[in-house]
């Protein structure tokens, strides 16, 4: 299957779930397929490592089945006002036309009708780009019913709310945590002496007040949704939650439900559950236990010891100069690409690590392919 033919499956698969969760899941495959052929493999070769495109879609469809049921709550009341715009048109076609053709007899009634013409084309515009709107999903109008609001307007971002929190810690911290409800985390080690916490985007869904606290050299970070409040009828998140830190060996633990894990930085240990979004950790991590229900892993450069389990997805190791003294992988469903060169060093027709320990060694997969070059 070609890459063309395998997204087009895909988005077919997943037509029901919002317009923004489609774009990032076809993103993120789009990035497998780039990375395949960076690897030298053919387009029907990565479609077979990544699996059917239905069963893929049946997976995100399980994660999402809120979302799925307010799109289509949506396309309901986008087709009702379409007719009450095609209803209302027709009234006022009937109703002015005929005026308009009785005053083109006479000067004043060609310039009447000029003027109605101009207005007339101005409404069609306008009625092609409400229609263009709702079909699109997009929104247009406000409107009450019962004790719920529903609003419509012309863009994403009018419908989000703006969000920005931002907090320094400036106390000695050595464990990190981080807990995320639907935005992508990004942790990044830079040239500071400081801590800073920061939540930029717009979302349209109600959020508590970002919780950061620190409390025996412990620095907790929770950012969380309100349960099950979505403002203005619609689902829809862009956030990012940065965490910038300074280059110290702090013990890493981050929880993410819907949204995706950037690690960039050398840390003593790495811990990572991750639910629906693409994980990628760059830097050389001591200990390393990564868990994702649905999405792809990808790690850069070394790592010590190394345990990654993947429900759905592809798992990928970059530059891994350092050999492992314990490297696990468990998979379900995806691919798993590595050169075995980089995991072990040959001498004497053994493999051994760097440092002369033996290592322990484990791939399991229950469907895929697995791939050792070297």
């Amino acid at each position: 299957m070609t890459k063309k033919d395998y997204l087009r499956k895909l988005r077919r698969s997943i037509k029901d779930l919002p317009d923004h969760i489609i774009q990032d899941i076809l993103r993120d495959y789009e990035e497998h397929f780039d990375d395949g052929r960076r690897q030298g493999l053919s387009e029907e070769e990565i479609s077979r490592g990544l699996g059917d495109p239905k069963e893929v879609a049946s997976e995100y469809l399980k994660m999402y089945p809120h979302a799925k049921k307010q799109k289509k709550e949506s396309k309901v009341w986008d087709f009702l006002w379409f007719v009450f715009v095609v209803i209302g048109g027709l009234w006022v076609l009937v109703n002015f036309v005929p005026f308009i053709f009785e005053l083109t007899g006479s000067i004043i009634g060609g310039l009447l009708g000029f003027i109605f013409f101009m207005v007339s084309l101005i409404l069609v515009v306008v009625l092609i780009a409400i229609i263009y709107g709702l079909v699109k999903g997009k929104q247009v109008f406000n409107f009450v019913v019962g004790d719920r609001k529903f609003t419509f307007k012309t863009s994403d971002e009018d419908r989000n709310q703006r969000v920005y929190e931002s907090q320094t810690i400036q106390q000695p911290v050595s464990d990190i945590a981080v807990e995320s409800h639907l935005s992508a985390v990004i942790i990044q080690q830079e040239d500071r002496n400081d801590i800073l916490v920061e939540l930029d985007g717009y979302s349209s869904i109600r959020r508590s007040p970002l919780q950061v606290e620190v409390s025996n050299g412990h620095l907790s970070i929770i950012d969380e949704v309100v349960s099950q409040t979505i403002v203005n009828g619609n689902l829809n998140s862009n956030l990012k939650l940065w965490v910038r830190v300074p280059q110290k060996d702090f013990n890493l633990t981050v929880k993410s439900s819907i949204g995706s894990v950037k690690i960039n930085g050398n840390f003593n240990s790495c811990t990572v559950d991750a639910n629906l979004g693409s994980l990628k950790i760059d830097g050389h991590q001591n200990v390393s236990e990564v868990k994702c229900d649905m999405g792809s892993i990808r790690v850069y450069n070394n790592f010590g010891s190394a345990n990654f389990t993947a429900s759905m997805g592809s798992i990928k190791w970059y530059q891994a100069n350092n050999n492992p003294h314990r490297f696990v992988v468990q998979k379900t469903m995806g691919s798993f690409k590595n050169n075995s060169q980089k995991i072990f060093n040959q001498h004497n027709n053994t493999y051994q690590s760097q440092d002369g320990m033996e290592p322990e060694v484990k791939i399991r997969s229950k469907m895929g392919s697995i791939r050792l070059e070297g």
